[in-house]
């Protein structure tokens, strides 16, 4: 058994694949939706938010319940803060987190749709614990609870 004391190797941080994982973490990120400008077209009174994927989302302004008593000058001010992930207005200490605002606007949840994507991933190590399962009767069946 190993002595917990002895300290870490400082080389860890070079262990092989580590450069694949990163680069792959870093390009996943940059797929991921978040913040890249936030702008207010008056003329419309819509916030308009651009993500890093592309897309365009212009939101009435009147669907933002922090934003609905600003005034025009202080909706230009809103801001990208926290790394992408909000809208704010610093000086009134307004932040409205993106992931949340989408949740509320499209009746969607961010964690619901990970869980959804992430059991969509197929591989060949799923293919062959399913076809494995398979041949020993596949799922079991559900047991009614047992009466005392």
């Amino acid at each position: 058994m190993a002595n917990v004391t002895e300290p870490m190797p400082r080389h860890v941080g070079h262990a092989p694949g580590l450069a694949a994982v990163r680069q792959q973490s870093s390009s996943s990120v940059a797929r991921e939706p978040i913040l890249g400008k936030v702008g207010y077209a008056p003329s419309r009174d819509v916030v308009k938010v651009q993500l890093t994927t592309g897309a365009l989302v212009e939101i009435p302004r009147s669907a933002i319940e922090e934003l609905r008593g600003l005034t025009e000058a202080q909706l230009r001010a809103l801001k990208v803060d926290n790394a992408g992930m909000t809208i704010s207005q610093r000086s009134l200490n307004i932040d409205i987190y993106l992931p949340g605002l989408l949740a509320d606007l499209f009746g969607v949840n961010p964690g619901a749709l990970l869980g959804k994507k992430g059991g969509a991933k197929t591989s060949d190590a799923k293919r062959r614990a399913a076809r494995k399962n398979g041949r020993s009767g596949g799922r079991p069946k559900k047991r009614a609870p047992l009466k005392a």
